[in-house]
């Protein structure tokens, strides 16, 4: 926001809950233009199924991964502050672990009701699924799963 008036008439405008105030963010990163929306939901994916916290650089280069309907992928390069700005504050960096993770655990909570686990699960097992079954610059092996 531009002004401390904007900020004001924000301020008095805010959710009457958590929930809801985590909709209108989820909404916002829905309707972003090109592929943000894309890349925050995958990332909320792979931080929701990931048994341990992925280095930021495993993230980063999982969010990207695009299959193509005849099963091909692609991958392009995305820096961390570009993924933050596409998931509006609901991962943060903590530099010191080198990680991603939620904000707060209730934005975890709020994104199963959005995202849940088993369709989460199912969408990191199709792209893994397919790099192991893709001749390319890992031989066939996924990088994300194979540690």
């Amino acid at each position: 926001m531009a002004t401390q008036k904007d900020v004001r008439r924000s301020l008095e405008a805010l959710p009457d809950s958590l929930t809801d105030a985590y909709g209108e963010i989820y909404k916002r990163i829905l309707t972003q233009k090109g592929s943000a929306p894309r890349l925050a939901l995958n990332a909320f994916r792979w931080i929701q199924c990931s048994y341990e916290p992925l280095r930021s650089e495993t993230l980063l280069d999982a969010v990207t991964v695009e299959l193509g309907d005849s099963g091909e992928f692609s991958h392009e390069a995305v820096q961390p502050n570009d993924l933050l700005k596409a998931c509006q504050n609901l991962l943060i960096l903590d530099k010191r672990l080198n990680v991603f993770r939620f904000a707060h655990l209730s934005v975890d909570e709020y994104l199963e009701t959005r995202l849940p686990k088993v369709g989460s699960h199912s969408e990191i097992a199709k792209v893994c699924l397919s790099l192991l079954c893709t001749p390319g610059p890992w031989g066939g092996l996924c990088p994300w799963c194979s540690g």
